[in-house]
């Protein structure tokens, strides 16, 4: 039955990759940094690559989801989950790919608005700043007064960071101030 599909799905393998991700992203979050003072220093931070094992655990329990409960209800949070520990891994396209596969297949305004977030974040570790800008302001026109929870400000933050980056400080303080 599809209930028993999606209670194997979700105990043996998705609760494990989030457990694998919980644990790499800790990791890398606690990895110590350098501040340059003369630099802007962002909220959402360049990742360093601790946590290596963790988010590739999740990547492969990731893919088992895909492969073996592709009609289970945890594929769309797979694919975000993929997506995060690839971004994690500083493995940028392999991150960017999961995002456009979980913007593409989810009917989740909550997963699809968390796909905008990540592609945002993707631009700005590419340094694609203007792609970034023009691509968020796009989405920020989309969902105007339909964001969830606390992404409006998530995405504004970033849409700052990739100002910023760009000079563009009479466009950033705002959106700062917003947030």
């Amino acid at each position: 039955s599809t209930r028993f599909v999606n209670f194997n799905a979700y105990y043996n393998t998705f609760y494990n990759a989030q457990l694998s991700y919980g644990q790499g992203y800790t990791k890398s979050n606690e990895q110590s940094r350098k501040y340059n003072f003369l630099l802007p220093i962002r909220v959402y931070q360049t990742p360093l690559g601790a946590g290596m094992q963790e988010l590739q655990n999740t990547i492969d329990k990731g893919a088992d989801i895909l492969r073996d409960h592709k009609k289970s209800k945890w594929v769309d949070n797979a694919l975000e989950l993929i997506g995060k520990s690839y971004f994690f891994r500083t493995e940028y396209f392999s991150a960017d790919q999961k995002f456009d596969e979980l913007l593409l297949t989810t009917q989740d305004p909550l997963l699809q608005q968390k796909g905008v977030f990540w592609k945002g974040r993707v631009f700005m570790e590419l340094e694609l700043y203007t792609q970034g800008v023009q691509y968020l302001e796009e989405q920020r026109a989309i969902y105007d007064g339909q964001w969830l929870e606390s992404m409006e400000d998530q995405i504004l933050t970033i849409l700052a960071e990739l100002y910023i980056a760009r000079q563009n400080y009479e466009a950033a303080i705002p959106l700062l101030e917003q947030t």
